[in-house]
């Protein structure tokens, strides 16, 4: 999975960091350092050190880092409320944690500062008023101390710990949004299915700080099968329903779910997969508590199933732009990855009939064969692929037998 980045902005004055040789510079790079210890996971607390402070490199760091970026740690001294620049950077934030309905901010007190602690000051000062009603870190007393001493040390070290509590509580946050919303196009509920059981879904507005798998639920265990895409709509995999071996699972019936998990939770998904193709064995977990189920398809095991047997049925034929021509094409399996097709005009009458053979391992998923029309001499060849979003398929084909036969583009939208 990607590794989250800019976890956090450093918003300070150069002044201050250059008239203490750059220690602030080395507190931020301590606790980077701090949190990937306590964690076990890289990340990046973004310090401009080229005096763009609140310029376009900034603007740049924060609309790229999206919800990744999730905090404002501002360094404040007597100098960060006279600088224009820092002022923006807290501003901004004030406005980005009121509508995220979460505290961004983590004060760093690093110097003494009479707007938070003479009333008139900090009444005629609101963002003065803003850092004095956060719980703040005061580091004060470490200023002039040599960075590796033990109690400075030990002042990171807490200091990561509440910064690791507040992207824990942002996490948990996107994972309940009642935005993020996920359906499973195929298979049918309480559909057969074979051991190896091809899902079709998509997702919607799911956050950078969330994950998405689907899994198996067999028992009181979950059994991780593969991350999805947040950023494709439609998405195609494969899952492996039940054990090994032929019949074990016969008519079992088997709940799959798209989980939305934190970060934490997806690493230890991936290290249970790697320890279990390694030491070929999957006992499966509990189901984690930071994750949310977004859909579930119950799926029945039967071995002698084809993983393409959602795409048996009607479907209404359209024209590339959309346009309907009024013919029906049927598709109905005849072995494991093949597929019968036959296509009927407005007035119900067969035109041609013909063969496709799927690919199992295909993403997107597709299959070519050919075509005979009834009654004429002409024949061709079509390939079909699966919009996993709709399970409706896009046909290209053209005429071989005759010269000079025609390319078509259509759409076969299945019939509800």
């Amino acid at each position: 999975m990607t590794t989250r980045r800019y976890i956090a902005f450093w918003s300070y004055t150069r002044f201050d960091n250059e008239h203490d040789g750059t220690w602030l510079t080395g507190l931020r790079a301590a606790l980077e350092s701090e949190v990937q210890a306590q964690s076990g996971v890289h990340v990046e607390i973004f310090q401009d050190v080229d005096g763009i402070v609140w310029g376009e490199k900034w603007k740049d760091k924060l609309k790229a880092s999206g919800n990744c970026a999730a905090f404002l740690i501002p360094i404040i001294t007597p100098s960060f409320f006279q600088s224009k620049a820092c002022r923006d950077e807290l501003e901004q934030f004030v406005d980005r944690q009121m509508a995220a309905g979460l505290d961004l901010i983590l004060p760093l007190y690093y110097i003494d500062c009479p707007e938070l602690h003479n009333d008139f000051l900090k009444r005629s000062d609101w963002l003065a008023q803003v850092v004095a009603d956060h719980n703040y870190e005061d580091f004060r007393q470490y200023r002039h101390k040599d960075l590796k001493s033990s109690e400075v040390l030990q002042a990171i070290g807490a200091l990561a710990t509440a910064l690791r509590g507040r992207l824990s509580d942002f996490a948990l946050r996107h994972l309940s949004s009642p935005k993020m919303e996920a359906h499973i196009i195929a298979p049918a509920t309480y559909g057969q299915v074979p051991r190896k059981a091809l899902i079709l879904g998509t997702l919607r507005d799911v956050s950078e700080r969330i994950d998405v798998w689907l899994v198996v639920e067999v028992g009181n265990c979950y059994h991780p099968q593969e991350p999805l895409s947040r950023n494709a709509i439609g998405w195609q995999a494969t899952v492996t329903i039940g054990r090994e071996k032929l019949g074990a699972d016969s008519s079992c019936e088997f709940p799959v779910h798209v989980l939305a998990v934190t970060e934490s939770v997806s690493n230890a998904f991936e290290r249970y997969l790697t320890d279990g193709e390694r030491r070929k064995k999957w006992a499966g977990v509990p189901k984690p508590s930071d994750s949310k189920v977004l859909a579930t398809v119950r799926v029945v095991r039967d071995d002698s199933a084809s993983m393409f047997r959602f795409m048996e049925g009607a479907y209404d034929e359209h024209r590339a732009d959309g346009t309907a021509t009024g013919g029906m094409v049927v598709l109905k399996l005849s072995s494991k990855d093949t597929l019968v097709t036959e296509a009927k005009n407005r007035s119900g009458k067969t035109e041609w009939a013909g063969t496709v053979k799927m690919v199992e391992s295909s993403k997107p998923l597709w299959g070519s064969g050919t075509y005979t029309y009834l009654g004429g001499t002409d024949s061709g060849e079509h390939r079909l692929t699966v919009d996993a979003a709709t399970g409706n398929l896009a046909v290209e084909g053209r005429n071989v037998s005759t010269p000079g036969g025609n390319s078509f583009h259509n759409i076969w939208k299945r019939r509800v």
